[in-house]
């Protein structure tokens, strides 16, 4: 009883704002704070982990681990190597009317975190399209879902996974306002 209070509250202390410093989606926070990566990589694998375990028998059930390892790397790498490239482009023409216009600060924090939105929503994407693909040739799932219902499966729990990571987002976004009071 005592270990689970211990855990639970060193748990919610990682997940603090000022700790976390979680500015984006998962391969996001890696370019910006890598101990941040490492916390939510462990929350979104756990999440895809107890997800799946609920779609395969028993007996593979000691599967599924390897495999949200695998498709988080692959999807990962994906964020890492392309979502910069998103990034930037989001936020070209905010800058240009940022310069152009004389725009408040409080104008371009909302600016920045609507183009925030824009790269979630494209990694968003990305992962479920790639830890799709890996899932449809797996042979756990390969014989035992139609494409429709795996891939809807997969648009569930990285839905799960996506709103934990802009739960960590919403608490930073109000830690920092909190410090310019």
């Amino acid at each position: 009883m005592k270990a689970t209070m211990l855990i639970t509250l060193l748990i919610a202390l990682l997940l603090a704002p000022a700790i976390a410093c979680a500015n984006g989606g998962l391969p996001i926070i890696f370019l910006l704070n890598a101990y941040a990566f490492f916390l939510g990589s462990f929350f979104v694998i756990a999440i895809e982990v107890f997800y799946l375990k609920k779609l395969v028998e028993e007996h593979n059930k000691k599967f599924i681990l390897k495999l949200v390892l695998k498709f988080n790397l692959f999807s990962t790498l994906f964020g890492v190597i392309a979502l910069p490239i998103f990034m930037t482009i989001v936020r070209l023409e905010p800058i240009a009317y940022m310069i152009r216009s004389g725009t408040t600060e409080e104008t371009m924090t909302f600016v920045w975190w609507a183009s925030l939105s824009t790269d979630l929503l494209l990694a968003y994407f990305g992962t479920v399209l790639i830890e799709y693909t890996i899932l449809k040739r797996s042979a756990l799932f390969k014989e035992k879902y139609l494409p429709n219902i795996l891939k809807k499966h997969v648009f569930i729990f990285n839905v799960y996974s996506y709103l934990f990571l802009i739960f960590i987002i919403i608490l930073t976004y109000g830690y920092n306002v909190s410090l310019k009071l």
